[in-house]
């Protein structure tokens, strides 16, 4: 009977996901259409040149803005889309609404194996009206894709980890793992903490668990090797998976520093011409040469609005990128990255009603839940918070942040979270309830 009950509250749960997630694509689409993001449309361009040209593409110069320097992953999904259906935006919109509700599905799933029922279906029903999971549906933004491969590669880890033989459904894992890198890159960073747990968590012991590691990640870089050479063809030095990377490897492979490309990510820039422009602009001063890009125009942005910008120290900019990172609200602006890239002034209202009522009341329980992991010595616990740490890692040590950065570890997040409340619940727990609703 449990077993009818539970399967009949996640179709409940998938459908109210559907039917939240298709209204909003509708809604969204009859009153702001596409183009919400600017990154919208140099993945169209991404797309469009793939259809035109070929996955391979070697003349990167087809592409639009700077697009050609993210993986491409998501470009060739939207491609997918565009040669089946045709150019519709809304079919784009529409099948977001279905990966993303999948993905509430699979959350469902890991919360299952790595904890037990009750977190499984308390995080997926919270997944269903997540607001960050479901403001990126009207978009051709890669966003939905990413918390899905995100769930999927870890609920096929899981699996993986409990099974006491390597058999052909290992694929399945570095299969979708390898897709996953080509359509983010940072979760390269992923491997070797797949690699690592999978001697710590495999139930046959390390030994088989290094099995498991080794096949995974040999298997992984060999299906690497295509897209490398070609990035290969096009850069003519060692790229792996996207020119993002570059940023971290011309320096291991005795490359020459990408100056341009390190300032366009936000990495580094010269901050003193920064901080000479923007004390010219306070004084009231004509500046006749300056700065170009983003930056640029966020400074102008805040300087304008009151906001007076100045270069972060280390350890400041490091702290104002983690506040930045964990946002639930925003009230006022403010400067991020080394002190000259503005955001703000605040978010509407009912941006942060939304987020806070359903990521901010979560990041106590979140803090909770690592405390509790790291009392009961949770190793399933320790690889959602490793993955955790080493993607805020990323962004606030060798990238920078924004807050649409973190949502990718979000499914996460919410896991921990509700691992807490679990927790919480049997220690005060009302008997009725957990009878009816919360059994396992």
């Amino acid at each position: 009977m449990f077993i009818i009950k539970k399967v009949n509250i996640l179709v409940i749960v998938f459908i109210i996901s559907l039917l939240i997630r298709f209204g909003y694509a509708f809604y969204s689409y009859q009153n702001t259409g596409i183009g919400r993001f600017d990154d919208d449309w140099d993945y169209i361009s991404y797309a469009t040149a793939i259809l035109n040209h070929g996955i391979w593409l070697s003349d990167i110069s087809l592409i639009q803005s700077d697009a050609a320097i993210i993986s491409p992953g998501f470009p060739l999904i939207l491609a997918g889309i565009f040669y089946i259906f045709g150019q519709s935006y809304i079919t784009v919109f529409l099948i977001n609404s279905i990966i993303s509700s999948i993905m509430v599905l699979i959350l469902f799933g890991i919360g299952k194996e790595l904890f037990n029922t009750r977190v499984g279906l308390m995080a997926s029903s919270w997944s269903s009206f997540y607001i960050l999971f479901i403001y990126y549906i009207p978009t051709c933004l890669k966003e939905i894709w990413l918390f899905f491969f995100l769930t999927l590669c870890t609920y096929l880890f899981i699996l993986d980890t409990k099974r006491n033989k390597i058999t052909w459904r290992n694929l399945n894992l570095i299969l979708t793992y390898t897709f996953f890198i080509h359509l983010d890159e940072r979760f390269f960073s992923f491997l070797p903490i797949f690699a690592l747990f999978f001697l710590i968590l495999d139930q046959e012991g390390w030994k088989k668990g290094l099995e498991k590691a080794i096949l995974f990640f040999v298997l992984v870089c060999l299906l690497m090797v295509p897209w490398t050479v070609r990035n290969y063809n096009v850069y003519k030095r060692v790229v792996i998976l996207a020119e993002r990377t570059s940023i971290l490897t011309d320096k291991l492979f005795g490359y020459d520093t990408n100056e341009e490309l390190l300032s366009y990510m936000g990495v580094t820039y010269d901050l003193d011409l920064f901080q000479t422009y923007s004390d010219s602009i306070v004084a009231g001063y004509q500046v006749k040469s300056s700065p170009k890009g983003l930056l640029k125009e966020t400074l102008i942005k805040g300087i304008a609005l009151g906001y007076i910008p100045h270069k972060f120290s280390k350890n400041e900019r490091r702290w104002v990128e983690f506040k930045e990172y964990w946002r639930p609200m925003r009230f006022k602006g403010g400067y991020i990255n080394h002190g000259f890239r503005f955001q703000g002034p605040s978010w509407t209202w009912y941006g942060n009603l939304s987020r806070g009522l359903t990521y901010g009341l979560l990041l106590p329980f979140f803090i909770i839940g690592i405390s509790f992991i790291i009392k009961s010595n949770n190793k399933f616990g320790y690889f959602l918070l490793i993955s955790i740490l080493v993607h805020m890692f990323i962004h606030i040590e060798l990238y920078h942040v924004v807050n649409r950065y973190r949502i990718q570890i979000d499914p996460l997040v919410i896991l921990v979270s509700f691992y807490a409340i679990d927790n919480l619940y049997t220690r005060w727990k009302p008997n009725s309830l957990k009878e009816i609703f919360f059994s396992k």
